[in-house]
């Protein structure tokens, strides 16, 4: 396998790992209780601003163009989120019944979902 390969792998596994974390009520909540002086959503924000990186050109050789359109859906759901309620968002657990938040989940649900079956269907390789 060429190295770039492993190392889109390595980077796709930190993507569905962020995504798991985003879709998951339970992990957002053993989040919270390991760091509990972290504002688990700006820190998933965060995470996700440091590895959605759509100007570099080898982010487009990691997913395919539909793992791309999916996660352009993911990436335009946290920004309004984050331009709806800036400063004032709630924090795990109250924001676990934030309707916006609630789809958040869902979303990033469906995409972890897609970009693991394209890959392992699809390619036929590990994610």
């Amino acid at each position: 396998m060429p190295q770039n390969e492993k190392l889109y792998i390595t980077y796709r596994r930190k993507m569905l790992g962020l995504l798991d974390t985003f879709s998951s009520e339970q992990e957002q909540q053993q989040y919270k209780q390991a760091v509990p002086f972290v504002h688990i959503p700006f820190e998933l924000f965060d995470q996700w601003g440091e590895i959605y990186k759509t100007e570099y050109k080898w982010f487009y050789k990691v997913y395919t163009p539909e793992a791309i359109v999916q996660l352009q859906k993911i990436n335009k759901l946290i920004n309004s989120i984050i331009h709806q309620y800036k400063e004032e968002l709630e924090d795990v657990p109250e924001i676990l019944d934030n309707p916006l938040w609630q789809q958040l989940m869902s979303e990033t649900q469906k995409v972890k979902e897609a970009i693991e079956k394209q890959y392992t269907t699809t390619y036929n390789q590990s994610i």
